[in-house]
């Protein structure tokens, strides 16, 4: 270098990968600034020259390795990878758990509207049978009636028959009630009535079998007349199971107890 006149010394250079030609720069400013450089390997070189007159070994070279940032660095492109596998494969499973969970509600709603369809039809089968029923049981009570008046001498054996084949019609009306509690319509029907004497009329019906298994029969009602409101069909139907029970599963030679009585507590 000549060094009698230093600030006429001139600086060129350049970074291979970046600068498409060389920098000029004069003895005021003998430093060369880069920003934003992308990662990867860069060379820079310089040479000098004072007054028009270049060095003897004019270009320096020096070796400059940009690291990329953490968050693009390899590893890091590894974890993204990941990351995004995993939620791929989340997003999978969920979509995969809601069509499963889609496909179970359908099932049990074709399932239960099958079952509404099958219950549907039952009904609708025992509501015409019983309305086929009760033609034949009321020519049957109509024929009843009619021997009652030309041989009135077994009146104990007509009423036995009568209240049966009233029963009978009850029973078939309770069917056709069922049908009623199953779309939310039926109510109870509740009267004033006596309640004892009700009670007697319906041990009526189980002469027959009471005497067939020789059962001892008692009823108690303290006191004699108990008014009440009640629905007189669904009380006959509570007597008669109880007593269909009690006299089927009871020994021969057995007694049947009934007691009836007011209940006299405080209502609330």
């Amino acid at each position: 270098m000549n060094y009698t006149d230093p600030l006429q010394t001139h600086y060129f250079y350049r970074l291979k990968g970046f600068d498409h030609k060389w920098q000029n720069s004069d003895a005021s400013r003998r430093f060369a600034h880069y920003n934003n450089l992308a990662p990867g390997n860069y060379t820079f070189e310089v040479y000098a020259s004072n007054g028009g007159i270049a060095t003897d070994n004019p270009v320096r070279t020096l070796q400059i390795l940009i690291l990329p940032p953490p968050w693009k660095s390899w590893w890091a492109w590894m974890l993204y990878i990941f990351a995004l596998g995993g939620i791929v494969w989340i997003t999978i499973l969920v979509i995969g758990n809601r069509m499963r969970l889609r496909d179970a509600l359908r099932i049990k709603e074709l399932e239960k509207a099958k079952a509404d369809e099958l219950n549907y039809s039952k009904l609708q089968f025992f509501t015409n049978i019983t309305h086929e029923l009760l033609t034949p049981l009321t020519i049957i009570s109509a024929t009843v009636d009619e021997l009652k008046m030309k041989s009135p001498g077994h009146g104990e054996l007509y009423q036995t028959m009568t209240q049966n084949i009233n029963r009978l019609i009850r029973l078939l009306q309770q069917i056709l009630e069922f049908r009623k509690a199953e779309t939310g319509n039926l109510q109870l029907k509740v009267a004033k009535g006596d309640l004892a004497a009700f009670t007697r009329n319906s041990l009526e019906s189980f002469r027959p079998l009471i005497k067939k298994k020789q059962l001892h029969f008692s009823l108690i009602a303290d006191p004699e007349i108990l008014p009440a409101y009640f629905d007189f069909d669904k009380m006959d139907k509570i007597l008669y199971n109880l007593l269909s029970n009690a006299a089927k599963y009871n020994e021969e030679g057995g007694t049947i107890w009934i007691e009836l009585m007011r209940n006299e507590e405080k209502k609330w």
